[in-house]
């Protein structure tokens, strides 16, 4: 059963935001995912924005997972709980800009799946001085 608001962002975005209920019910709740094993379901991204979901309340549309808000830097990204309906709701108040679920993504290991990092460059004594 859903308790959360229906979508009201469907129409710009050209589909829905929510995917299947059978697809849903295959998402976790947060007590039930396992830590060393974490598997990211869905992603969902806007203009210098990713958030990727690893655990799902059908009933109150709170999510768990990963995301970076407003910048394309891993570095900045965290694990945390976030409402799927407000993401949903979101539209930016200048130019484009809301959230749509990547219809293509393939779900996997967070290990895999969520972006890295790319590695600093290597410092050298010249750079040093």
């Amino acid at each position: 059963m859903t308790t959360y608001p229906a979508p009201v962002n469907d129409a710009l975005r050209g589909h829905t935001f929510y995917p299947p209920a059978h697809e849903l019910a295959t998402i976790p709740q947060y007590e039930d995912l396992h830590p060393d094993e974490v598997t990211i379901h869905l992603h969902y991204f806007a203009p210098n924005s990713d958030v990727y979901v690893a655990a799902f309340d059908p009933t109150t549309g709170l999510a768990y997972g990963w995301g970076m808000i407003g910048h394309r830097d891993p570095s900045h990204g965290d694990w945390g709980d976030f409402s799927l309906p407000e993401i949903e709701q979101f539209r930016a108040t200048r130019g484009i800009g809301w959230f749509e679920r990547d219809l293509h993504f393939t779900p996997g290991p967070a290990k895999t799946v969520l972006p890295r990092r790319e590695p600093e460059p290597p410092t050298t004594a010249a750079d040093e001085t």
